[in-house]
């Protein structure tokens, strides 16, 4: 789940948190009551994985690399395509190649662009702009061939966990007010469910991080044998402002840190 942190500020001197800490004291109730429900895992999870769809959200999960770490996924289609072929490099656009991102590539460095994905929104409007801050890849570039064999192993740790039949969550984090935002629906949810569940000893957490009238600062949307939807009553993702809702969250699901699996287990 990675480091869970207050970036710069003080948690007993900020106002923010303390308020934050308040709302949370007062919500103490609804939560216990939510722990009630029987998430009805057959085993301890021992991985914890992002498939998307924003790049940042790995930083809550990190315990190894995995394919959708720094990714950009614009629909449920992109997920299952990608697992199921990989990443051709002949599907690639790089724009390291092409002068029209000579300005944007020195500002913030080189991207890789997948040709065979949904990103309807790049898609839609041919600009440089949008091509370079929709791509696929927006902290790779697999022109790179170290970049390449990092994925690699991605993909590899990610077959060892469907051979093996570990107990994984995997976990879809929603932004509605992010920028290049695709509606992400309750049925896209449960097709990403359907296919994982062919395959892996699993469960998906689906996130939506939205503000609503709700005092309660995340509720249960939906809850199946195979996935639990929830919504945290904040739009923005930065970490210090969410690091309460989501620790809740995975107490609830019974991650235990220190019992994920990390690097070394995987022989990659």
């Amino acid at each position: 789940m990675g480091k869970f942190s207050c970036g710069k500020c003080n948690f007993s001197c900020n106002k923010e948190h303390n308020y934050r800490e308040h709302i949370r004291q007062k919500h103490v109730i609804q939560s216990k009551q939510i722990d009630k429900l029987e998430f009805d895992n057959k085993d301890e999870f021992k991985c914890v994985l992002s498939v998307g769809t924003r790049c940042h959200t790995e930083i809550y999960l990190k315990k190894f690399s995995g394919p959708f770490d720094g990714l950009y996924m614009s629909s449920v289609n992109d997920i299952i395509y990608l697992m199921n072929n990989r990443i051709n490099i002949d599907d690639l656009i790089y724009t390291e190649d092409d002068d029209k991102f000579s300005i944007l590539n020195n500002q913030y460095g080189f991207r890789s662009i997948h040709t065979k994905l949904d990103n309807t929104f790049m898609n839609n409007n041919n600009s440089v702009n949008n091509l370079y801050d929709y791509s696929t890849f927006p902290h790779h570039n697999l022109k790179n061939t170290k970049v390449q064999k990092h994925f690699h192993r991605c993909f590899d740790r990610l077959d060892i966990i469907k051979k093996q039949q570990i107990r994984t969550l995997f976990c879809l984090f929603i932004h509605p007010k992010y920028d290049g935002y695709v509606n992400v629906s309750i049925s896209d949810v449960e097709t990403l469910s359907n296919y994982l569940n062919e395959m892996f000893n699993c469960h998906l957490l689906a996130i939506y991080f939205s503000k609503n009238q709700n005092k309660q600062p995340y509720h249960i949307v939906k809850k199946t044998e195979n996935y639990t939807i929830f919504n945290i009553n904040e739009f923005r993702w930065n970490f210090d402002k969410i690091d309460i809702e989501l620790r809740e969250i995975f107490k609830m699901f019974n991650v235990n840190e220190n019992n994920l699996l990390k690097y070394n287990y995987f022989s990659v």
